[in-house]
Order: C-alpha cells, then sequence, then structure tokens
C-alpha cells in the first residue's frame, strides 16, 4: 500500500500555516480510547515514551480519506490515513518524528485490523527525520470511534517496522492510542465549493482527485480553504484565505484585514497552465452567508478576476458557492 499523495497536501499545508495541537469542531462524547486531550496522541518508540503534550515546538495530528483504487482487495475500499508528527528542538538542530497509518476501510465503523504485507491489510510507518521505516507483519491498528457528524476518528496501534535501505534495523512501536482526530480531507458531509472558472465548471467532493479541506491553525482566526478539481489531465486548485472570518461583505484583493481576504486560481497539467492570485491584480467580493462557531460550518459566495500571470489573458471566476463548509483548527 503506498502513502497517499494527499498526504503531501498534508505537510504542505504545515509548512505554510504551521502546527499545533489539532481540535474537534464539537465538543465530543461516547470515546472509549484511554483519556487523551482531543486531537492528541502517544505512543512507546523503542521503549522510549512519545507523547502528544511533551513536543517543544509543537505536534500535528491529522487524518484523510481517499479512494483505494488499484491497491487490491477489498474492492471499493477506501482508505483511511492518519498521520501523526511530532517535533522537538535541541542545542543544535530539530527533529520530526512521524507516525503513519494507513487502514482499507468499506464503511466508517470501529473495528480491528492486521498490519501484513496483503493489500487488504493495513500498514504503517515511522519516519524520523527522511528516513523511514515500513512496517513488518504482525501489528495491528484499533478503531474505537469514527464519528462522521464531526469527522473526528480514535484508536490504538502497535507495530514492527524496518529501514527502508537497511531491514536489519527494526522500530517496535507499542501502546499507541490516538484521540480525536480531525479528518479534514475526503470527511464525511464535508461540504462543497463550485464555480465556473475561465468558462469551465469547478467542483469539490470527497475524494482526492476532488476535494476541498478548511482550518485555521491554533491562535489564530485566519480561515484557510483550500479547493481541488482534478483530473486525469488538468489539476486546477482555488484558495480563500480570510483574515477575520464573520458574516458579511469581504473585497477580495491584495490585503488581509477584517473586511477584505485573498483568494487565488492555478491550473496545471493544462496545454497553457493559468494563475491568477489577489496578490497579483486580481480583484473581486466574498460575501459569507452562514459561519457558524459551534459547528464550524460557512456558507457563502464568491467571484473575483485577473490578469493570468503568463500570458496577460483576464481569468473570471465567477458563480462561486461555499455550501457548508466545515473548517477545523490545526
Amino acid at each position: 500500500m503506498r502513502i497517499p499523495r494527499a498526504s503531501l497536501l498534508v505537510i504542505l499545508l504545515l509548512a505554510i500555516f504551521g502546527c499545533s495541537q489539532a481540535t474537534n469542531p464539537v465538543a465530543p462524547s461516547g470515546n472509549n480510547t484511554p483519556a487523551l486531550a482531543a486531537g492528541s496522541f502517544e505512543y512507546v518508540l523503542n521503549g522510549d515514551s512519545v507523547n502528544h503534550n511533551n513536543s517543544q515546538i509543537g505536534t500535528e495530528a491529522s487524518a484523510l480519506i481517499e479512494p483505494n483504487a488499484g491497491l487490491g482487495t477489498p474492492a471499493n475500499s477506501k482508505l483511511l490515513f492518519i498521520n501523526l508528527m511530532y517535533f522537538q528542538v535541541s542545542i543544535f538542530q530539530s527533529h520530526t518524528m512521524s507516525v503513519s497509518i494507513g487502514i482499507p476501510i468499506l464503511a466508517p465503523v470501529p473495528g480491528t485490523f492486521a498490519i501484513g504485507s496483503d493489500p487488504s491489510a493495513a500498514v504503517a510507518y515511522v519516519q524520523p527525520d527522511s528516513l523511514q521505516y515500513n512496517s513488518l507483519p504482525g501489528g495491528s491498528v484499533t478503531i474505537t470511534k469514527f464519528d462522521t457528524v464531526n469527522n473526528l476518528v480514535s484508536g490504538t496501534f502497535r507495530f514492527t517496522a524496518s529501514l527502508t535501505n537497511d531491514p536489519t534495523k527494526i522500530d517496535t512501536v507499542t501502546s499507541g492510542v490516538f484521540n480525536d482526530i480531525p479528518i479534514y480531507v475526503g470527511s464525511y458531509g464535508q461540504g462543497a465549493l463550485a464555480a465556473t472558472a475561465d468558462g469551465f465548471p469547478f467542483t469539490t467532493n470527497t475524494s482526492v482527485a476532488q476535494s476541498i479541506s478548511a482550518f485555521t491553525t491554533a491562535g489564530s482566526p485566519q480561515l484557510n480553504i483550500l479547493a481541488i478539481d482534478d483530473d486525469s489531465l488538468v489539476q486546477r486548485i482555488l484558495t480563500i484565505t480570510i483574515a477575520a472570518p464573520q458574516l458579511g461583505v469581504f473585497t477580495l484583493n491584495d490585503g488581509l484585514t477584517n473586511n477584505s481576504a485573498a483568494a487565488s486560481y492555478t491550473t496545471s497539467g493544462a496545454p497553457t497552465d493559468i494563475s491568477i492570485s489577489t496578490s497579483s491584480g486580481a480583484t473581486g467580493q466574498l460575501t459569507i452567508t452562514k459561519f457558524d462557531m459551534a459547528t464550524h460550518r460557512m456558507s457563502g459566495t464568491f467571484q473575483f478576476s485577473g490578469p493570468d500571470q503568463s500570458s496577460g489573458r483576464t481569468i473570471q471566476i465567477t458563480n462561486g458557492v461555499i455550501d457548508n463548509v466545515q473548517w477545523f483548527v490545526l
């Protein structure tokens, strides 16, 4: 089983917007995992405890769901991918430790999944800095909670893994626990974004090829929306960044104030790629018609246009609709 390419999106977003403790949109209930704060995790690696709360810089815990096509059995399954990142500093350098788990699922329900080499089995990885350890058969991961309303997942895990370029080096992970990790890519009922972009329909759904992710970071109200409409030939990306999200009308321009927001639209893979942005002359308007802090749901409309950075041709984004999109605090 491969690490999904959407996980690269997660890493990119972290690099751009920073990392912190993940929190859930709505206070959870009925959790069966050991007591941990929402969005946190812990495990024992080669006898040493790794705890979400002991990181000097911060941590990031997130999950995504993508189609499992091409990965073998079971047919029609999806891939639940959980990424638990831990950051440390020393006198001379910083370190990143990541544990990642991939689970083929047929339905969003609790269950125990064997870690193995068969295409239908779960897999896991330990990634200290630039190294990678791949899981060996014999471990397991148990999903104890799968909340499709708030898009949260909890569970436990244990496994062994060998270093990619030296299989004699083994990592042992035991007593792993993750609690209320947000599924913020490909989640259930996450909402949608649609528009007409340069005359072509732009839509999102809950697959990796077409997806929407919305989030803030702890301590900052700035809301970041990233929408992707991808096919076999062209990838289209639309972003909106709102410094002070609330009900009302915002000017889309090159500033981020209480009354303005930023936006961009890019394509890649087409015969002629497109790139417009409010930072390079595009302007427009965003109207937020729903902003619910309790459920972390928002709706609104938008439109903007501007010169393509390569050709100078005016590109128009019209009929933009944000429909009940859920955001997370990362």
